[in-house]
């Protein structure tokens, strides 16, 4: 549920917002129907878990998302109310086919942020609104990290050049975190 109010009330209100039940044996489903049914953004999509990870969950999202540019968020994350604002409106501003940024650490027990992450490493990209890799190629790997929760893409990026995630059991979104900031034309960095 936090997961879900934190995508709703966003900043940014035209969303399509794509959930995938990857054969969860708990409530999942339930609560996913319950904002379906208050909130038209919402579709579903169902399907068997392979016992792999996230991947095949991931890429159906990816084939079913409708929207120009594509946000991936986990059930166990959430969002900053501006984020996906915020991201967007840098991609737009500066033509960016991916936007990245960085994270924090939130402790549920303490019920507040408890630091950020180190990682991506921002401060090696150049000192521009947007750049490709080979104005950084030494540090490229640095910037764009291996998640796919701090990025926004352009859809088309991930689809015209066939990217998806690898189905393998953990760290699923290593290929296409990776690749999509080295194909696009432009990246920007907030």
């Amino acid at each position: 549920s936090r997961c879900l109010e934190t995508v709703l009330n966003k900043t940014r209100k035209d969303l399509d917002i794509v959930c995938v039940n990857d054969g969860s044996r708990d409530d999942s489903l339930k609560i996913l129907e319950s904002y379906a049914a208050k909130d038209g953004r919402i579709r579903i999509f169902s399907k068997e878990n392979e016992g792999r990870g996230a991947a095949s969950a991931r890429n159906m999202g990816l084939r079913n998302a409708g929207g120009k540019y594509i946000q991936f968020l986990d059930s166990d994350d959430f969002f900053e109310p501006d984020m996906v604002e915020s991201l967007v409106k840098k991609a737009i501003n500066t033509d960016s086919e991916v936007v990245i940024c960085r994270g924090r650490i939130f402790d549920d027990e303490l019920r507040k942020v408890t630091g950020n992450l180190a990682h991506p490493d921002l401060e090696y990209a150049p000192d521009k609104e947007s750049f490709n890799w080979r104005e950084c190629p030494e540090y490229i790997c640095e910037i764009a990290d291996n998640y796919a929760w701090n990025k926004l893409f352009r859809r088309s990026l991930l689809t015209d050049n066939g990217l998806s995630f690898t189905p393998i059991p953990i760290s699923d979104d290593q290929d296409i975190s990776m690749l999509a900031p080295v194909l696009a034309k432009k990246l920007s960095v907030i």
